[in-house]
């Protein structure tokens, strides 16, 4: 069509519009015939689309108020311009001319024009966003309306003022006047009315959980619907029921009301209602875990919906379809379903309307690990939020986004993205959001571990929710309050809270929320150790989640239900349940559920002997523990990629293996060692230049200078190779020990003789460095009063490995309950050296004896130490503590070593203020003694015969902690709780910020520091129990 034509209709097009509004004036001709023609008129010259047909109306209308037409014509001309602003979302434009309707209504003192001016307005403000107007504005309109005896309008105003209140959650309200509108419509005997408001109603009370009240409205509104022939109407309502009774987890009956809707459609020939009904089973079947069957429908209703042409439409499909396959897991497929639906939505939908879709695609890159993309869509979707939409729904996308950052692990951004939301809420009075916001937000710092806020939060949404009645919300509030107390250890409160939560799900009869309850209550008992107790609440558990198919809650209480049989050594069940756990987690995908069933399986098969499926079982246990970390380590690299840095204390060095992390360490040293040589090497340098010097000025004595200065050199160069040589080959041992056994290793049996190595290379470098502070009298003792039975103890368990490689028996006869005054790290280290000097020159199954012998009259206790080594000659007992001394190296079988160790051992001795010395006779060994200021009565001897005996003792700690003591301690309890014992970086980082001016809490931290540095799992576990029981 040509602009000239258009133009000429659009000529003709005023000119019948400004005829048939005088018409409709003057005449008072029927005004739905008039409204009927006019829009007819209006449209029967465009071939443009919507958006164009509404600016040319617009420009009409314009052009008629122009001209010289009545009051009343002028009211329906800016009232029809103000429903077209609203179309196109122009809501100034579109308020101004409601208000000039509504000033020249007031001015003509016609009250039912006014009374549609206040409700056109209320439509704008409720379009807007602003609810609060928008209500004032349809009560304006109704108290005009019930005034002059216009029920049918305040009918309408009634339900209007409903959707307002059901927009903001306030469903009581809404209720309220649902009712109130149902009452006139009574009166009028207004049929249709009355099915519609029991619809409506039926839907709140689904929205509120009330689901029996919800299905006995909508069966109401089905009976009117079927009384008054509406059949379309009467598939609306048997629809409503069915997807009531799906949210109710009643699926048969679900299922049937939804084909009875699909019958009627079909028997009507509703294409749409066919497809509709199509999609609305696929849903169905999809949260009924039958993917199969939801995809079956679901194409059925993508393929009538493509012969309808209507784009939209097949858009929603493509996405429903994009669902199921996210929720097989089917991630590519997804994504290639969701790009369909985006592509057309980005033809036919305005822009303000696809951020949803691009937030979708997003998550869907994110999932796929296409973090550039997922970037890409996430930027997308801000900034169509930010500039289109209303408060509530920027509000609504801002908590989204919070959610978002909380999977990639920003915890900070989330926290900035909930608190923007919560803003906005409050502002909008949208109380059932802000408790949403309140709940994100504890979330947050639940991830953070800093329980106490999280609690806070949590309290505060609990407050409003039950304020709103919101019983769904109530039960999750406690459920999740339960959760924190568990992981605080106070497991009173968590038990309180998930009974609260099960006697609300057991009212209201939702069998998910009674799974997951009972199931909590299990997991606290199983932490009690009321194993008994445990099994009761999984089974309970357990029959609820197989009545309604619920696969995540039944692989978790199967998991938990071995872990209980095994605390219980009931071997037979544990793996019975654990088999099946593990490999329903394996099918729907729960890697950390199917990780913990796989280490109590390894560890069942262990007990039971069953070493070639342990093996097998930690194996998977590793890859399993490897993927975790793996995605963990995902969820970094795109937080660095989108240029957001989680401000933290925590190195990120501690998420490597401890076996990494030992071949680092043992890389640092030797280049230190490098280091040392190179300044030794330059010192030599300035002493040759000083001697040179000397040379040249003292020319008299110039020849024999020159001798003795080249003899020191040689001497000085001798000496140099020779330390070098020790120090080289003293950490050569230790660091072959730490390379051979953590190559390519990940068997945790390595981990200890790897951390004695580790240990021995450690206390050769502090020789080197204590000798010259004592000496210098720069180190500062930490004195304590400390068991001289513990000391030596524990440096037995120290050099345990060193003596086990030449069959040594260490024996420790007659060792009283000494106390002593001393730096215990100090003391320790003198008898390693000692007990590490006895075995070097001890033959391969020979014998090292440790004595105490208590001297009262003096205050001061002897220790001796006595190998069956080679012995020492007379000549050189004195100056074997002597820096750099060793004697019959090549007799011993070994080669030399720094000779630091006794002399260390001397200073330390001394700055004791005891005595230090040695014996020997050649051919019968050596014993090397010290004594030690005692500070209280020595006790009667216990016996300890080997080295096994005395590692028994010190695997038995005795921590009495008071209830206050635990209390303290529970929160980094919890803390430490959350890693492995070989996560040694992120548990001593924890334990760094213990206060440790109480002796037991010192005593609690040296212990469980012991355990790790050990390895030890079994005490590990059993310090952190001592805090929570």
């Amino acid at each position: 069509m040509s602009s000239s034509m258009v133009d000429i209709l659009n000529a003709v097009t005023i000119c019948l519009q400004i005829l048939l509004l005088s018409t409709m004036h003057y005449v008072k001709m029927n005004i739905v015939f008039g409204t009927f023609l006019f829009l007819i008129v209006s449209t029967a010259y465009s071939q443009k689309n919507s958006s164009q047909k509404r600016k040319a109306q617009i420009d009409s209308l314009q052009k008629v108020l122009k001209t010289q037409v009545s009051i009343s014509v002028k009211i329906k001309i800016h009232s029809a311009l103000g429903r077209l602003y609203v179309k196109q979302d122009n809501y100034k434009q579109a308020l101004n001319h409601h208000h000039k309707a509504l000033a020249i209504s007031q001015q003509k003192q016609e009250p039912s024009l006014i009374g549609n001016s206040y409700h056109n307005l209320g439509i704008v403000y409720y379009y807007k966003g602003e609810y609060q107007q928008a209500l004032d504005h349809y009560q304006k309109a109704l108290d005009i309306r019930l005034r002059i005896g216009h029920l049918k309008e305040a009918g309408n105003s009634y339900s209007n003022r409903g959707i307002i209140y059901e927009k903001q959650k306030k469903y009581n309200e809404a209720i309220r006047e649902y009712k109130k509108a149902r009452s006139i419509f009574q009166q009028t005997g207004n049929q249709f009315g009355l099915a519609a408001n029991y619809l409506n109603v039926g839907i709140i009370y689904d929205k509120l959980q009330e689901h029996s009240q919800a299905i006995a409205n909508t069966k109401k509104a089905l009976s009117y619907f079927q009384k008054i022939k509406q059949k379309r109407w009467v598939a609306a309502a048997l629809n409503n029921i069915g997807n009531t009774y799906k949210k109710l987890e009643n699926y048969n009956q679900a299922l049937d009301y939804l084909k009875q809707a699909l019958r009627v459609r079909q028997d009507i020939g509703s294409k749409r209602g066919i497809a509709s009904s199509y999609l609305n089973i696929g849903s169905l079947y999809s949260q009924m875990s039958n993917y199969e069957k939801a995809l079956e429908y679901q194409f059925k209703a993508l393929d009538i919906r493509q012969k309808l042409g209507n784009k939209r439409r097949v858009a929603r499909i493509l996405k429903n379809i994009s669902y199921t396959y996210n929720s097989l897991k089917n991630y590519e497929k997804a994504l290639e379903y969701a790009h369909k639906a985006l592509e057309i939505n980005q033809k036919k939908k305005r822009k303000r309307y696809l951020a949803k879709e691009f937030r979708y695609v997003g998550d869907l890159h994110k999932i796929l690990g296409n973090y550039t993309q997922a970037k890409e869509y996430y930027e997308k979707s801000l900034e169509i939020d930010q500039k289109y939409a209303p408060p509530k729904k920027l509000a609504k996308n801002y908590s989204l986004l919070g959610g978002l950052y909380i999977g990639l692990g920003n915890y900070e951004k989330a926290l900035e993205y909930q608190q923007k939301a919560l803003e906005i809420r409050k502002k909008l009075d949208d109380t059932h959001e802000v408790a949403k916001n309140y709940t994100g937000i504890a979330i947050i710092y639940e991830k953070l571990k800093d329980y106490q806020q999280s609690l806070d939060y949590h309290q505060k949404a609990l407050t409003i929710n039950q304020k709103n009645n919101n019983q769904s919300a109530v039960a999750m509030d406690y459920n999740n309050i339960g959760f924190i107390y568990e992981v605080l250890g106070n497991y009173a409160k968590a038990l309180e809270y998930q009974k609260k939560s099960l006697d609300i799900n057991k009212k209201k009869g939702w069998k998910r929320g009674i799974a997951l309850n009972n199931f909590n209550q299990g997991k606290v008992a199983l932490s009690q150790k009321r194993y008994q107790e445990a099994l009761a609440f999984f089974t309970e558990s357990m029959q609820v989640s197989q009545t309604i198919n619920a696969k995540r809650e039944l692989a978790l209480v199967w998991v938990y239900f071995g872990i209980a049989y095994g605390k219980l050594q009931n071997y037979t069940q544990a793996l019975n349940f654990l088999d099946k756990g593990i490999k329903l987690a394996e099918q729907i995908k729960r890697l950390e559920l199917l990780n913990i069933g796989l280490k109590a399986r390894t560890q069942i098969h262990r007990i039971l002997g069953n070493y070639k499926q342990a093996l097998e079982d930690f194996t998977l246990f590793k890859q399993t523990s490897d993927s975790l970390f793996n995605a963990e380590k995902a969820k970094k690299i795109a937080r660095l990629e989108a240029n957001y840095a989680l401000k933290s204390k925590q190195d990120s060095l501690t998420q490597i293996q401890q076996l990494e992390k030992s071949r680092f360490t043992a890389e640092i040293q030797q280049r230190k060692i490098t280091q040392t040589a190179t300044w030794l090497g330059l010192g030599l340098l300035l002493l040759l230049v000083l001697v040179l010097g000397l040379f040249y000025y003292s020319k008299q004595r110039s020849n024999r200078m020159l001798a003795l200065a080249n003899a020191q050199l040689l001497n000085l160069d001798q000496f140099k190779q020779q330390m070098l040589s020790m120090i080289v080959h003293d950490l050569k041992n230790p660091l072959n020990s730490i390379i051979g056994l953590s190559d390519n290793q990940q068997d945790p049996r390595f981990f200890v003789p790897i951390y004695r190595s580790g240990r021995r290379m450690h206390d050769l470098v502090m020789n080197i460095l204590d000798v010259q502070k004592l000496e210098e009298e720069q180190l500062v003792l930490h004195r304590e009063n400390a068991s001289l039975n513990d000391l030596i103890n524990t440096a037995i368990e120290q050099v345990k490995f060193v003596a086990k490689e030449k069959k040594h028996q260490i024996q420790a006869n007659g060792l009283p309950e000494a106390k002593v005054h001393t730096d215990r790290a100090l003391i320790i280290r003198v008898m390693v050296n000692l007990l590490t000097n006895a075995s070097k020159y001890t033959p391969t199954n020979g014998h090292i004896h440790i004595e105490v012998v208590p001297a009262e009259t003096t205050g001061f206790c002897k220790v001796k130490v006595t190998d069956s080594g080679l012995g020492i000659a007379p000549e050189h007992l004195d100056l074997i503590f002597d820096k750099y001394q060793q004697f019959n190296p090549i007799q011993s079988g070994r080669l030399r070593s720094t000779g630091l160790g006794l002399t260390f051992s001397k200073l330390a001795i001394q700055a004791h203020g005891g005595k230090i010395g040695a014996t020997s006779t050649l051919g019968k060994g050596a014993t090397f003694w010290f004594t030690l200021p005692l500070v209280q009565e020595i006790a009667e001897p216990t016996d300890s015969s080997n080295i096994e005996q005395a590692t028994d003792i010190k695997d038995q700690p005795d921590l009495p902690l008071n209830p206050q003591i635990k209390q303290q301690l529970q929160p980094f309890a919890a803390q430490v709780a959350q890693y492995q014992v070989y996560e040694t970086g992120a548990i001593q980082d924890i334990l760094a910020t213990l206060d440790t001016k109480n002796a037991t809490l010192q005593h609690w931290k040296t212990a469980l520091e012991d355990s790790i540095y050990a390895c030890d799992d079994d005490k590990f576990q059993q310090l952190l129990k001592s805090v929570q029981e």
